[in-house]
């Protein structure tokens, strides 16, 4: 898939935000780090949907199952999320 430019405004308050962490080290750029947030977006959205599927799965068990704790839902959605992030990233074009 061939990359996508796209343009955005931003309002001074994250543009400093944005300025800040490329300062400190933590991106080397602004494309970077809107990227960085992209990603975060999609697998925060396929984790959640995971966890959404969980009881209709659990219901698939006909009763055979256990309730899950908090904890063990979020491992399994970790576990679930259909890619892994690279992955995920090249099929919405991103590096």
């Amino acid at each position: 898939m061939a990359n996508s430019l796209i343009h955005i405004r931003i309002g001074a308050e994250l543009k400093n935000g944005m300025n800040e962490l490329i300062h400190s080290g933590m991106f080397s750029n602004q494309a970077e780090l809107v990227r960085e947030g992209i990603r975060g977006i999609i697998t925060e959205y396929y984790r959640r949907k995971a966890l959404e599927n969980l009881p209709k799965q659990r219901g698939m068990l006909k009763g055979k199952g256990k309730n899950l704790t908090d904890k063990e839902r979020e491992r399994l959605a970790r576990e679930l999320t259909p890619e892994e992030s690279g992955q995920l990233f090249r099929k919405f074009g991103f590096r």
